[in-house]
């Protein structure tokens, strides 16, 4: 009966990756992601999931669909474990991911994501921001919090030990 469930999940988080705006409109998402505030965060902002959680989907964690665990107790291991959380994630609903420099010049159907950690009092801690269509970033700051896309980049970016960035693409 549960794989039923999660098969079923598939699909749905695989339907919206179909209909998601390629590369993303902020307007249209920042209404969809501000009805879903208390259950989305900046990894599913960052993928186009708008898909509140429930029981079966405890978290929007880098890996969750993919089975990997992201431990925070060492950050090179933290740190690739959400790498590859992130790759196993988007293989499963069929995007397109590459690593790729800030600047680089993307294809018409691709948009960028940037992710970086951050030392969260006594965790590491990551974050996802969007580059919408029209070159501006987005983020959504964790849970219960709305989109945001009044910063620049830059600003916002001084604070993580590191970023990197990822053109997303259907397959």
């Amino acid at each position: 009966m549960a794989n039923i469930t999660i098969r079923n999940k598939l699909e749905m988080f695989r339907t919206k990756i179909l209909t998601a705006s390629f590369p993303p409109n902020y307007g249209s998402d920042y209404e969809l992601f501000t009805k879903l505030r208390d259950s989305t965060n900046c990894y599913a902002y960052a993928l186009q999931l708008p898909v509140p959680l429930d029981r079966e989907t405890p978290n929007y964690d880098p890996g969750f669909l993919c089975g990997i665990r992201i431990y925070q107790d060492h950050y090179q291991e933290y740190q690739k474990n959400i790498i590859k959380g992130l790759l196993g994630d988007c293989e499963i609903l069929g995007i397109n991911i590459k690593q790729i420099g800030k600047n680089t010049k993307l294809s018409n159907n691709a948009y960028r994501i940037a992710l970086g950690y951050v030392w969260n009092n006594y965790h590491w801690q990551f974050h996802f921001l969007r580059e919408n269509i029209d070159g501006t970033w987005s983020e959504k700051i964790g849970w219960k919090q709305d989109v945001n896309n009044e910063f620049a980049l830059e600003e916002t970016t001084d604070h993580f030990r590191s970023l990197s960035y990822y053109s997303l693409s259907r397959k």
